[in-house]
């Protein structure tokens, strides 16, 4: 996208400068071959029903009124408002791809504390479900440790599909 666009401020660039050049003398070549038809011309003869013509032609303005000295103008203030949207666009994907690579390393150092969670969860259920079997805890501080692991189960996902969008968005502003 930035290399599209600073193409197209290049453009912009040439078409100014080729419009300041207004005065500058156009020179051209032209040619010419025609055979007439026997209705034209009533020669039998196909020498004397052809013709050929040749030459040069020079063009210069004199005075356009001032209409290229304007579009000059106008194709270079184009040129340089492109360029501008380039860089800001540079900056901007430069500034996604840090704040994108900032998030993705906060995600992932939630996950690995999650992780740690979870696992302190499962043994907290397992100490509780061996209590419970012993008969020192009841079935509701059972259910509540099943419900804290669940919840940090669920907590841990959410930051898993967050850090796997970062991770998409990412690529995508790496162009892969």
């Amino acid at each position: 996208e930035v290399a599209a666009l600073e193409k197209r401020a290049e453009v912009e660039k040439k078409r100014g400068e080729a419009s300041s050049r207004w005065w500058q003398p156009e020179l051209g070549a032209f040619g010419l071959y025609q055979l007439y038809t026997e209705r034209d011309r009533e020669l039998l003869d196909i020498v004397q029903r052809q013709d050929f013509a040749g030459g040069l032609q020079l063009n210069m303005k004199l005075f356009d009124g001032l209409q290229s000295k304007r579009e000059a103008q106008s194709a270079f203030l184009r040129s340089q408002a492109t360029q501008k949207l380039a860089e800001f666009r540079e900056k901007s994907l430069r500034t996604e791809w840090k704040v994108g690579k900032e998030e993705l390393a906060k995600l992932h150092r939630v996950l690995h504390d999650y992780e740690k969670l979870i696992g302190q969860g499962r043994n907290l259920l397992k100490k509780t479900l061996e209590d419970f079997s012993l008969g020192n805890r009841d079935a509701l501080e059972v259910q509540s440790a099943l419900d804290r692991l669940l919840a940090l189960q669920q907590e841990g996902l959410k930051h898993r599909r967050d850090f796997e969008l970062t991770q998409v968005k990412l690529l995508g502003l790496a162009g892969e």
